[in-house]
């Protein structure tokens, strides 16, 4: 029988190791590990809980819950992520380890969520877990497909300044708060933002206010806004390995990839160098193109990455643009609510708006 218990950080190198030792499993082999420490990389955004599982001296697995400020059906709501799900190779399909692992969500998981619903990510060509987990199985959690996410990877060499972007102080929060606000509730799960959580904001996880960027027209209204996000110091994507044949035309690729201005693909064991463009909110689909080129821009004159990371829903109007101008690489990902075994929702819970979750806090 497993044993489930909450991680402290005695436990900081079996957690790292989790991380590192199951990647996940695409075109490209992908870990997302922490380093230096893996709950410097928690609580973002909201309190972190994470669990480990034992089977006598074995580690079965992990997995973490962040109660994060969202929207939901245009009101802001408290809602449970699950992430940094991990199982240990020999315990994987064990399906016993695996409902053991769920039931101490009811058991030991503290209830912080205003909503009787949980929400994760699962990569979209994770077809082994997708199956398992959509099964409904039982005596499992029965997880619903809302939308389907797609994260864009661009190469800051198709920067451009436009000269709209203005770095925020301390006097911007109001605005901020307000413009993002309304435009994120237009989305399911868009992250809710609050003046507080702005001004307790003092880089520790590697944002601060002078972060965040607006553009605003003639008479000083606030049409665009963003954060470059840099967690480089604590969260890294690391290249594990690529599929044939890329891995044998990996610098063939590159070399394409560098004449036509596109993210190149790094050796296996290197990190991807790049931040996250968070909190994207803009009025005019005509501007959030220049918007975008000048956040490259930037990040790449004050951050030295090579590549910004930005995550839309697949069905947002400005995806087929943003893919035909930045030419970026793209990740797709299946957002999925989560309904505990014993516990019931009505299916229209969620309404019709587009599921897009901020990829950052992912």
């Amino acid at each position: 029988m497993c044993r489930s218990r909450f991680a402290t950080r005695a436990d900081d190198s079996v957690l790292k190791a989790l991380l590192r030792d199951n990647p996940m499993d695409a075109w490209v082999s992908m870990s997302m590990e922490r380093e230096p420490s893996y709950f410097h990389g928690t609580s973002l955004m909201g309190k972190s809980y994470t669990l480990i599982s034992e089977e006598n001296t074995e580690v079965v697995g992990m997995y973490a819950c962040s109660y994060l400020p969202v929207h939901i059906n245009g009101k802001g709501e408290t809602i449970g992520y699950f992430g940094s799900m991990r199982i240990s190779e020999p315990f994987r399909y064990k399906i016993r380890c695996i409902k053991e692992g769920f039931d101490t969500i009811r058991e030991r998981m503290p209830k912080e969520a205003t909503v009787p619903f949980y929400f994760t990510s699962i990569a979209s060509e994770n077809v082994r877990a997708r199956r398992l987990l959509e099964a409904n199985v039982k005596g499992m959690p029965r997880y619903h497909p809302r939308g389907q996410m797609s994260t864009l990877i661009f190469s800051t060499q198709r920067a451009k300044s436009a000269g709209i972007l203005q770095q925020a102080t301390k006097e911007d929060i109001t605005d901020i708060v307000v413009f993002y606000n309304q435009q994120a509730s237009k989305y399911q799960l868009s992250p809710y933002l609050s003046e507080a959580w702005l001004e307790s904001l003092d880089g520790h996880i590697g944002l601060r206010i002078s972060d965040f960027y607006l553009a605003r027209d003639d008479d000083g209204k606030v049409q665009g806004c963003l954060a470059l996000w840099d967690q480089r110091a604590f969260k890294q994507s690391v290249v594990q390995g690529y599929r044939t044949p890329l891995k044998q035309m990996r610098p063939f690729y590159n070399l394409y990839a560098r004449l036509n201005k596109q993210v190149e693909l790094p050796a296996c064991g290197e990190a991807l160098q790049h931040l996250f463009v968070a909190f994207f909110a803009f009025k005019d689909d005509a501007a959030a193109i220049d918007l975008l080129k000048e956040a490259a821009k930037i990040a790449q004159q004050t951050k030295r990455v090579k590549s910004c990371v930005l995550g839309l829903s697949s069905k947002h109007p400005l995806l087929p643009t943003l893919k035909r101008q930045l030419k970026p690489s793209v990740y797709l990902s299946e957002i999925e609510t989560v309904v505990l075994a014993d516990e019931e929702i009505d299916e229209k819970a969620l309404d019709a708006r587009l599921i897009q979750p901020e990829v950052a806090l992912l």
